[in-house]
């Protein structure tokens, strides 16, 4: 049984297939310039941790703990003056620009 492709349809299946092999391709690239990077930086930051418990004497629950608060203090901005240490990421232009990326991400199928 044969199967007949029409040019078009032919021609989208080779665009996916060229996609497809274009996108492994990039990803085999990124991780081999990106896994060596990564791997240092993972040894410097277990280094860092161990020499901060030994150092403050805690735990490694303490120490978990304290990362996650500094991650929400980043988040949220905090840093500067202690009377306004922290600051809302909520601002009017924020709320915009959220707003404009969901309006042009989120289409209605016709």
């Amino acid at each position: 049984m044969a199967l007949n492709f029409t040019t078009d349809t032919k021609r989208l299946i080779c665009l996916a297939a060229l996609l497809g092999i274009y996108l492994l391709s990039g990803a085999v690239v990124f991780q081999v310039l990106e896994n060596e990077n990564d791997k240092f930086e993972i040894q410097q930051l277990n280094s860092v941790k161990k020499l901060f418990l030994e150092k403050h004497n805690m735990t490694p629950d303490d120490f978990d703990f304290l990362v996650e608060k500094v991650e929400n203090a980043v988040k949220h901005r905090c840093g500067g003056d202690p009377d306004q240490w922290c600051t809302s990421r909520w601002t009017y232009y924020a709320s915009v620009y959220f707003t404009w990326s969901v309006v042009t991400t989120v289409g209605k199928e016709v």
